[in-house]
């Protein structure tokens, strides 16, 4: 029997000498081993999954910085400077029609959207007292409420978005193209920005299209709106009942910062069974107010005079939806447009949202050079203006 396990765990190799195998250390070894490329494997997958996945409470976009405000440079020719963000509204949907505007590259992959949404980067800074803050305190969860002001008083700027368009895939494509590139291509900016929050002008398909995406990355984004009615949820839009975070406005004026404010009209038909609320916003400028419109109701004339009158200070540029989408030219439509460019000489006009051909040229025959068309992707400014040469501000 000694013989026999002699045999089994000796090996004889050429040259007669017996060693013995270790069959233990072997073993060791393969365990080792086998421990080891289960932990890569398992790292593997946790950095996959960290790197494609998204958690439920991350914001669409974070932009840091290294860079201490007061130790802010501009690198020559390699950066989007500061003010080409600051003070802007890009149009980040758009009709065929309207063209696709040259500012830079990414304006090429844009997707056309039959609806209407904007991006806004305003330098402003809001604080409890401001409509922003106290309408959504009487609103919102305490948690969701406490998470909001943090986001909005983290800085001196609000990033936020005004409508999303028709469609979740043309508004996805296009804010990566412009608003993710453009943020990438600005690391040096003094801030760590965050999407503020959303406002849509009306709760229909044309408005709303890239609200899912939105909640997709931050579920508990506060959501301004007009008044919701019956119809508001009878257009199968989904996301609007996603959003649990929606902070209506009631109509008339409110001031939500120092320099936004939001206007909701009213308006309604003999065939209407409710009204038919629109929330504008207004951006208060140096000496006048600029318009961020969603459909233009009433229509151009009617809303130009209420904020007008609401704000008392005279509007300097119009942008967004007209409600002129007519087919035909008429005396009255004419005369309508006539009356809004006397009562606003200086106004300038971006038309984008349901406004026909023929509006178009009308409008440009009667505001003239004050006539701006607004092509997919175009950046408005509202601050200082750049000067061609050297590329510096000019006041």
């Amino acid at each position: 029997m000694e013989d026999q396990i002699q045999k089994n765990t000796e090996i004889e190799p050429e040259g007669g000498q017996i060693q013995p195998e270790d069959g233990s250390k072997t073993r060791r070894k393969r365990t080792v081993f086998l421990f080891a490329f289960l932990v890569f494997e398992i790292i593997v997958f946790i950095f996959i999954l960290a790197r494609f996945s998204v958690p439920a409470n991350q914001d669409i976009m974070i932009l840091e910085t290294s860079i201490e405000k007061n130790g802010f440079t501009d690198p020559e020719d390699v950066v989007l400077k500061k003010y080409d963000l600051l003070d802007t509204v890009t149009m980040m949907t758009g009709t065929e029609a309207d063209g696709r505007s040259d500012e830079n590259i990414f304006r090429n992959n844009m997707s056309y959207d039959q609806g209407q949404g904007m991006w806004v980067l305003l330098e402003d800074k809001p604080v409890e007292t401001d409509g922003l803050l106290a309408c959504s305190k009487n609103v919102l969860a305490e948690n969701d409420y406490k998470q909001f002001s943090q986001k909005v008083k983290n800085d001196e700027v609000l990033n936020f978005l005004f409508d999303m368009g028709a469609n979740d895939g043309s508004f996805r494509t296009n804010w990566r193209e412009i608003g993710v590139n453009e943020l990438k291509l600005a690391p040096f900016l003094p801030w760590k920005k965050k999407i503020d929050f959303v406002a849509i002008s009306r709760v229909d398909e044309q408005h709303c299209g890239g609200l899912s995406y939105i909640l997709a990355f931050n579920p508990g984004v506060t959501v301004f709106c007009p008044p919701l009615t019956k119809g508001s949820f009878t257009k199968n839009i989904q996301a609007i009942e996603r959003a649990h975070n929606l902070v209506p406005l009631m109509p008339g004026y409110t001031s939500l910062t120092p320099r936004l404010g939001a206007y909701v009209s009213e308006s309604k038909l003999p065939t209407d069974k409710e009204p038919v609320y629109e929330l504008d916003l207004v951006i208060h400028l140096e000496k006048g107010v600029a318009v961020l419109s969603g459909a233009g109701n009433p229509d151009l004339l009617g809303l130009t005079r209420e904020i007008k009158k609401a704000t008392g200070k005279q509007i300097e540029i119009f942008a967004g939806g007209t409600n002129l989408d007519i087919g035909l030219e008429t005396d009255e439509t004419n005369k309508m447009i006539e009356e809004t460019r006397k009562e606003n000489p200086g106004m300038l006009i971006y038309p984008n949202f349901n406004t026909s051909v023929m509006a178009h040229q009308m409008l440009r025959k009667v505001f003239g050079d004050n006539y701006k068309p607004a092509p997919l992707g175009l950046k408005i400014r509202f601050g200082k203006e750049k000067s061609e040469a050297g590329n510096k501000e000019k006041p």
